[in-house]
């Protein structure tokens, strides 16, 4: 089953805040067997997305510090993938998060309806470019440009740049070309179990 499938299900009945944390918390425990692997010499970080109940809970700071203490991960190990629609919703929370030490990245960057007030006052380590923009590179000028520019600004403002839904070589050259930081999609894997993905970091794989 896919998170389109059951996600909205959480969502409304509010079983996605302990499913939230639940998966924080799997993901910092499963973090610890993957640095292992990896060695010392290697700073692996977890991205774990936040749900808007999340982001809206007034105990979240406290919660997320819980999990981090009980699984003895460090805040900077740890990346919260936040929606461009709560930046605009709340930017002073994503300022409260970062000051536990967190890592920030804004997922979907681009889809959504923030002004340039917003991003001047961006408070985030990452800007994730959605993959309506990455599907047309090669294929659609519009959506080079638009690649070229977000990587820019984002560059201008001390931000890093990953890139979603990178599918192909040719998808993944085109963004290295165009000067972006790191990238996630099918290309470099599909969805693994915890055994599969020790496997994969276990041979150190570079694309």
């Amino acid at each position: 089953m896919g998170p389109d499938e059951f996600i909205p299900v959480a969502e409304e009945t509010g079983l996605i805040v302990p499913l939230g944390y639940l998966v924080m918390r799997r993901a910092c425990e499963a973090l610890h067997s993957f640095q292992q692997i990896v060695g010392p010499n290697r700073n692996l970080v977890m991205a774990v997305n936040l749900s808007t109940r999340q982001f809206q809970r007034p105990d979240l700071e406290r919660e997320i510090v819980k999990i981090l203490e009980e699984t003895r991960t460090r805040p900077d190990q740890l990346r919260i993938e936040i929606t461009e629609s709560e930046l605009m919703r709340d930017a002073g929370r994503i300022g409260q998060l970062r000051s536990l030490g967190l890592q920030i990245a804004i997922d979907d960057f681009g889809t959504g309806y923030s002004s340039l007030a917003y991003v001047r006052n961006i408070e985030a380590d990452s800007l994730k470019i959605d993959r309506l923009f990455v599907d047309g590179l090669g294929e659609r000028h519009q959506d080079d440009a638009i690649v070229r520019t977000i990587v820019t600004l984002a560059h201008e403002l001390g931000i890093d740049v990953t890139a979603e839904g990178v599918e192909t070589a040719e998808q993944l050259q085109l963004l290295r070309d165009a000067g972006v930081d790191s990238g996630q999609g099918f290309f470099m894997s599909r969805p693994l179990e915890a055994a599969d993905v020790q496997a994969l970091l276990a041979v150190d794989p570079t694309w």
